[in-house]
């Protein structure tokens, strides 16, 4: 574990990534901590039915600021076990409603969460899990290696407006095996049919500004610009994004500077974007994190980066 870079606290991470068959979940679905009072009235294990009876106010948050969204049961985080060169994630269950109000409405929880994942990879507190996705495009002949930059769109849930490298989507219960959020995240956002074998996890880290850890994912596409252009306008989630950029990966510095993107920097690769024009975009906060692992990757494996 690492230093914070910018909002997150670096958990774990894995150089050139780990393949498919070195990274399980084991999931407890009778280990609930929810804020739904409906919910916390009939847990069993006294110890989670008072942490949850605590977040009534985080649940009661979300409820009131964001009424049409909807409050699906989500995984939490409950520890990581790293041996062997495997990655076991354990999981337990909150809901949508805690974790989204939990931050503001229940700081010193959130607080303790971030402290028990740092200190011993583990908590008995409800941590969401979000994939980060970079998609870094290479097309069959090039020897240019580009990252594919993505803009939210205004209504999203989290981070709405800001740019980030590529995607973020939430492990669903249904997922299953944990590369299967980043390959459905694929298909839904871009309509980008990607394979659990060209996918890599490059790190696991705990956010600050969201109640959730992040897994740092990174898949590489022979899909050229055009074609993944032209799939995503025909993605079942295509308007959870405003603008997408290729972008060389060796000029991505220009991206993640203090301040964010510069209009004079994301509108050289500005190709089909509802962006406004002059607007200067803030970074998703997992950003620079994902750059970091993205950057040791890249140079694990003997590809160009940025300076």
């Amino acid at each position: 574990m690492g230093s914070m870079i910018g909002t997150v606290h670096p958990l774990l991470s894995f150089g050139k990534g780990l393949t498919t068959d070195k990274v399980f979940a084991l999931h407890n679905p009778l280990s609930i901590v929810s804020g739904d009072n409906k919910v916390w009235q009939i847990i069993a294990n006294a110890d989670e039915a008072y942490a949850s009876a605590r977040l009534y106010p985080s649940w009661k948050r979300t409820r009131d600021l964001r009424p049409n969204d909807f409050n699906g049961t989500k995984v939490s985080l409950r520890g990581l076990t790293f041996h062997n060169s495997a990655l076991t994630l354990h999981y337990g269950a909150t809901d949508y409603f805690t974790l989204w109000g939990l931050p503001a409405a229940n700081k010193e929880v959130h607080e303790q969460s971030i402290q028990d994942l740092v200190n011993r990879l583990s908590t008995e507190l409800p941590v969401g899990v979000a994939t980060d996705n970079i998609l870094l495009l290479r097309p069959e002949g090039s020897e240019q290696l580009n990252v594919l930059m993505k803009v939210s769109s205004s209504g999203a849930g989290f981070a709405a407006g800001r740019a980030a490298m590529t995607i973020e989507e939430q492990v669903e219960l249904t997922d299953g095996h944990p590369f299967a959020t980043p390959v459905r995240a694929y298909k839904e956002e871009l309509g980008l049919e990607v394979k659990p074998e060209d996918v890599r996890l490059l790190g696991v880290c705990m956010q600050t500004v969201y109640a959730y850890a992040g897994l740092g994912f990174v898949t590489t596409t022979t899909t050229s610009e055009e074609t993944l252009l032209e799939s995503w306008k025909g993605a079942k989630d295509y308007n959870e994004a405003t603008a997408l950029f290729v972008v060389p990966v060796v000029r991505l510095g220009e991206w993640l500077q203090d301040g964010g993107v510069k209009p004079d920097v994301w509108e050289k690769y500005a190709s089909d974007t509802r962006v406004a024009s002059g607007a200067a975009l803030q970074l998703h906060p997992t950003v620079l994190w994902r750059a970091t692992l993205l950057k040791e990757y890249l140079e694990a494996n003997s590809f160009p980066t940025w300076s």
